[in-house]
């Protein structure tokens, strides 16, 4: 049986490791990030999947909404290896906020991305959390106005992540 002493110093240890680890893992975060100028292309993309996804949510049209939305297949190449049942939850969460979110944007219209999304502006893409992979790319999503009836409304998309063939899907619909 260990005694006090020895349980304690296994127990620094432990915590020296782990601070090691998560200053080694902020650290590979930080150094993977760049930040790109937004073309014509990404604005586009972006519009048009937003849009989608907030038509297809108001409508609660899910095949619609899965065309827009990060992928199991995505998902898997976006997360480092051993994380499918963190995809899985990933996954259902986003489900249950699209339910959610139906009431929200019901009888609503989409307007716009917010300003923060033009041509030219820059965004900082960044590995997608602390399970995502070396080459993942996510960034904060768009601000969206939307009315409802004389009503404009704004709505924050969560995260947003560019595939390595330069196609916009939703990472997270909201926080």
């Amino acid at each position: 049986m260990l005694g006090w002493g020895a349980v304690k110093s296994q127990a620094i240890r432990w915590c020296a490791r782990g601070l090691s680890l998560s200053v080694t893992l902020a650290w590979a975060s930080a150094a993977q990030a760049e930040t790109r100028r937004l073309t014509e292309a990404d604005v586009r993309g972006v519009s048009e999947a937003v849009r989608t996804a907030f038509e297809a949510v108001r409508d609660g049209d899910t095949p619609r909404l899965r065309t827009v939305v990060a992928t199991r297949e995505d998902f898997v190449r976006l997360f480092v290896s051993g994380t499918v049942p963190f995809i899985e939850w990933h996954q259902r969460a986003i489900e249950r906020d699209a339910r959610e979110l139906r009431g929200t944007f019901a009888s609503g219209t989409f307007v716009s991305l917010g300003p923060a999304f033009v041509v030219g502006a820059s965004v900082r893409l960044d590995r997608c959390g602390r399970f995502g992979a070396r080459a993942s790319r996510c960034t904060d999503g768009p601000i969206i106005e939307y009315r409802v009836g004389t009503l404009s409304r704004r709505f924050r998309v969560d995260r947003l992540v560019r595939l390595a063939d330069g196609t916009w899907k939703i990472f997270d619909l909201r926080m």
